[in-house]
């Protein structure tokens, strides 16, 4: 199997692989002729863009759990990504509804339909991931302590 053989988005699977490509290339300094502080460094790029490629290969799982699984998987995505917005109701200054000295609104729900998109963090997608139980609860934490390590070296 080539690298990333099973993504069909071209433009993704080249990003990933140009990424793979260059942590393979960090991995093969020599690190004996560096400063521990420059070690670290590549160490800690290391990290930020392993991690990157795992959290792209989710994404990528739950797009297309999105478009070709069950109905089951497919609403479960579909109520994670609904945005619930509240938008005020103006109301006439005589007819403010107060209750123990504080004001009440009248809303109108709008609920609008997002999608599983390239703005998604790593949080976002181990919490779906969670709700979908596609992988143990070992797999879970484990990804979910990787998005901690990552979080902690990058800003």
């Amino acid at each position: 199997m080539t690298h990333f053989s099973f993504i069909i988005d071209c433009p993704l699977k080249e990003k990933l692989i140009e990424t793979l490509h260059y942590v393979e290339f960090l991995l093969s300094i020599e690190k004996s002729h560096l400063t521990s502080e420059i070690h670290l460094l590549l160490n800690r790029d290391i990290i930020i863009h392993i991690v990157s490629i795992l959290e792209w290969l989710l994404l990528y799982l739950l797009i297309e759990i999105e478009k070709h699984w069950d109905e089951t998987e497919k609403k479960i995505i579909k109520n994670f990504t609904i945005k619930k917005e509240y938008t005020p109701i103006k109301l006439p200054k005589d007819l403010a509804i107060t209750l123990w000295e504080e004001s009440i609104f009248l809303c109108k729900k709008k609920e609008i339909k997002g999608k599983i998109n390239g703005k998604w963090n790593l949080g976002n997608i181990v919490w779906l991931l969670k709700k979908l139980s596609i992988f143990s609860e070992a797999i879970e934490k484990w990804i979910e302590n990787i998005s901690h390590i990552r979080n902690d070296i990058h800003l």
